[in-house]
């Protein structure tokens, strides 16, 4: 999903998200059926969304990107930071999440941790600069959303 996404990303070209994979978590938000045959019905004819298509270390993704490491109290109180394009599955409580909206957000963490993009594990880093290219790509949704 996350490739595609990519290349299809300021073009004209919309994306039909089926509900596999990491596209599982994309297709639920805008209510995508999570069966195959109805959600290509909805890729065929279905109405577009305009989305945003954020990237962690200039890789795009659509879904959540982030990092974190287990917490020091002497350095933060917090273990992780995540960015997301869409909302997925529970909403955090206000006492576990802070909320931010920003172009580009650098997070500099005091030694390398694990970093994931669309649930892809990638090479642990101290730094991460997280990017939003806003409105970038359309998305087929159902048609009553």
């Amino acid at each position: 999903m996350r490739a595609c996404a990519a290349a299809l990303a300021g073009g004209d070209v919309p994306l039909g998200p089926l509900p596999a994979g990491t596209g599982n978590l994309l297709a639920r938000n805008p209510g995508i059926p999570t069966d195959l045959e109805s959600a290509a019905k909805v890729a065929g004819a279905g109405h577009l969304r305009r989305i945003d298509v954020p990237s962690l270390d200039g890789e795009p993704f659509v879904v959540l990107g982030g990092g974190g490491f287990d917490g020091r109290s002497e350095v933060v109180s917090g273990i992780g930071v995540g960015v997301g394009g869409v909302g997925v599955g529970r909403r955090p409580q206000p006492w576990q999440l802070q909320r931010r909206r920003a172009a580009e957000i650098v997070v500099r963490w005091p030694a390398q941790g694990p970093v994931e993009i669309d649930g892809d594990l990638c090479a642990p880093a101290d730094v991460l600069t997280f990017a939003m290219s806003a409105r970038a790509l359309d998305v087929y949704v159902p048609v009553s959303d």
